[in-house]
């Protein structure tokens, strides 16, 4: 048991992500308590109370891949609580659908409906939908206009000094599956432990010191070519 916590604490304390992120939501959680109590019992603080106290929980004992998901969480409880020229909840979900692009219609889908629920509640009429769908969209354009900017400065600023990677063509066709958005479960070409080998392998030869690094350094390669 002792080891159970003594690797999660050296996990969680080595992500700096993680740990700022808990420290920051325990202060939000600390927030909540008092605004709870100001305001007579407020349920609304009490339920964003709890959910910061859980994230710090949840992070701890499974790190920083949950982090997605409890915002998702998060923006579906709490989007009934915004007004329609409040946009924080779409740019939240808009980075995770940046992380996980397999996400970007399903969250749109559930976020639009969502609107029009908070819409009906608040007895707002269809020009304030409108109005808040226009809204969402500009934001869109604008961030993702500044996404592509930021990512050609990369790879102009990277091919300056690109060596093109040395990979066998069963190493490739695992990492060209992975760069396309497929998680390791559904490349089914090859056992798990043979995918784990292979992509040892790629990483030890091009001196990557992780998957991810692999990965992000084939997608630029492939974005050169292109």
């Amino acid at each position: 048991m002792i080891d159970f916590f003594s690797l999660r604490y050296n996990r969680f304390i080595s992500n700096e992500f993680v740990w700022k992120t808990s420290f920051l939501n325990s202060v939000l959680c600390g927030c909540m308590a008092y605004f709870f109590w100001e305001e007579g019992f407020n349920i609304e603080s009490l339920l964003y109370g709890v959910f910061f106290l859980v994230y710090i929980l949840i992070v701890f004992f499974f790190g920083e891949k949950s982090i997605p998901v409890l915002y998702v969480i998060f923006s579906m409880g709490a989007v009934q609580d915004i007004t329609y020229i409040n946009t924080t909840i779409f740019l939240i979900l808009m980075m995770v659908s940046w992380q996980f692009p397999k996400w970007k219609f399903p969250l749109a889908i559930i976020y639009l409906l969502q609107i029009v629920i908070v819409c009906m509640r608040h007895e707002k009429t269809s020009v304030h939908l409108l109005f808040h769908i226009a809204l969402c969209l500009t934001l869109y354009a604008g961030c993702e206009a500044v996404k592509k900017t930021l990512q050609k400065r990369a790879i102009m600023s990277i091919s300056k000094n690109f060596k093109k990677l040395d990979l066998r063509p069963e190493e490739e066709n695992i990492i060209k599956q992975r760069a396309e958005g497929k998680m390791y479960k559904e490349i089914t070409s090859y056992s798990k432990n043979t995918i784990t080998a292979y992509i040892t392998l790629a990483m030890e030869r091009n001196g990557c010191k992780t998957k991810e690094e692999l990965i992000a350094m084939y997608a630029i390669q492939k974005r050169l070519e292109g």
